[in-house]
């Protein structure tokens, strides 16, 4: 997909749904694409997924990409378990959102998307960055969105240290990093 022609002359949005889904060891080895079980640029709801050990350089589990005024994510008793965001061979890019990213997806600003995420468990995700800083082991948010997250745990999710270490990155959040968006927890 052109990402120039996407960008300037972009379809609608449409509401995607997945219930009662177990999505294991999924893999995207494109360098720099996020979602490694699931990616969506359109508006998404989970319900009663497992998403669990997959990998892909950005949103090793889920990768979302906005585009759309008004878009929305929803996510209700669903898990992110041991999902990894690792640079795919050949690429040396930084690595956010192990369990699931969320950022712009042509460098504008989407006005109003909203990432609803409830009930749901972001456990054991990592990222592996290797020379750029890595951000959001669980959740990364980088988009003027409003992020809401209720009555959920997000635990043991980690950033592996660059060996040997990079003095000049700055890995955070190894739970939740919020750039640019509004987080009510």
């Amino acid at each position: 997909e052109d990402v120039a022609d996407t960008c300037t002359m972009p379809s609608e949005d449409f509401p995607v749904s997945i219930s009662g889904l177990t999505l294991t060891r999924g893999q995207r080895n494109v360098q720099n694409s996020p979602g490694g079980a699931v990616y969506s640029e359109k508006s998404l709801t989970l319900d009663s997924v497992v998403i669990s050990a997959s990998v892909a350089a950005r949103g090793g589990g889920l990768g979302i990409q906005t585009r759309y005024p008004g878009q929305s994510v929803t996510i209700r008793n669903s898990s992110f378990i041991d999902n990894v965001a690792k640079p795919i061979a050949g690429a040396n890019v930084g690595t956010n959102g192990g369990g699931m990213l969320v950022r712009e997806r042509c460098g504008t600003v989407t006005p109003g998307v909203m990432v609803d995420i409830a009930d749901s468990l972001f456990q054991g995700n990592r990222t592996e960055p290797t020379d750029f800083s890595s951000a959001g082991a669980g959740i990364f948010a980088d988009t003027r969105s409003t992020l809401t997250i209720t009555d959920s745990r997000i635990v043991g999710n980690t950033i592996v240290a660059q060996n040997p270490s990079v003095p000049t990155q700055n890995n955070r959040g190894g739970g939740v990093s919020v750039e640019s968006a509004v987080a009510v927890l």
